[in-house]
């Protein structure tokens, strides 16, 4: 009783955390789509504090483990685990932000399919970001397999994106200072995209701990670490 009370808690916490970087990406994209610059100052702000919000709960979770065995530590550190994780998307979406203030900031001129790939992208993000925490919340392993869908979508539309603006600047059809510009946005996407994918993979096993109440090391059917 006392593990599944810490998982539920663990469950609470996490969601609160993925909603919290989904507002972030929110933000961001908004800040672009109305080109304000100054939307873009406070998210470094918001990205420090859940930064140190999120270490604060990976320092709780290891007081908790002190004196433990080892099959009660175990779940802890696939919690800390995903919250290690959080704090590179946390790091990454500083990241994107930080590429559109330089773009602002130096007057850098997307054209309309630029910025539609871009708001798309991080509007993609954004869902991407809400339905995992909809997943820690309710714990339906189901879900794993189409967020996991829509992030390889995700990194599919990345790729093609930079393919075509690659393709774009050899032929003089984008501007110097936009095709660089727009890389960086997008490489910072991708980069996103993988800290997602590997917390998903961490997910999997902590949802079977919580869902099955099984700690057993490999079992049938279990996923793997």
């Amino acid at each position: 009783m006392l593990k599944d009370i810490k998982l539920n808690e663990q469950a609470e916490q996490l969601g609160k955390i993925f909603e919290m970087l989904a507002v972030i990406a929110e933000n961001i994209r908004g800040a672009f789509v109305h080109h304000q610059s100054r939307l873009l100052e406070n998210i470094d702000k918001q990205c420090l504090e859940l930064n140190e919000e999120i270490a604060f709960d990976v320092a709780l979770a290891d007081e908790q483990t002190f004196g433990k065995s080892l099959d009660y530590k175990e779940p802890v550190f696939r919690y800390e685990g995903i919250l290690t994780h959080m704090q590179m998307i946390d790091k990454s979406l500083k990241e994107v932000a930080g590429a559109l203030r330089t773009q602002m900031r130096n007057s850098v001129h997307f054209s309309d399919m630029e910025i539609e790939q871009i708001n798309m992208l991080m509007e993609r993000q954004e869902g991407i970001l809400h339905a995992i925490a909809e997943l820690v919340r309710n714990g339906d392993d189901n879900r794993l397999k189409e967020i996991n869908n829509e992030c390889r979508k995700l990194a599919d539309s990345c790729l093609k994106f930079t393919t075509s603006c690659e393709s774009h600047l050899v032929e003089g059809l984008c501007t110097p200072e936009s095709a660089p510009m727009l890389l960086t946005i997008i490489s910072r996407i991708q980069t996103l995209v993988r800290n997602e994918v590997g917390t998903l993979k961490l997910l999997s096993r902590w949802i079977w701990d919580r869902v099955a109440g099984c700690t057993i090391e490999n079992p049938v059917g279990h996923p793997s670490y």
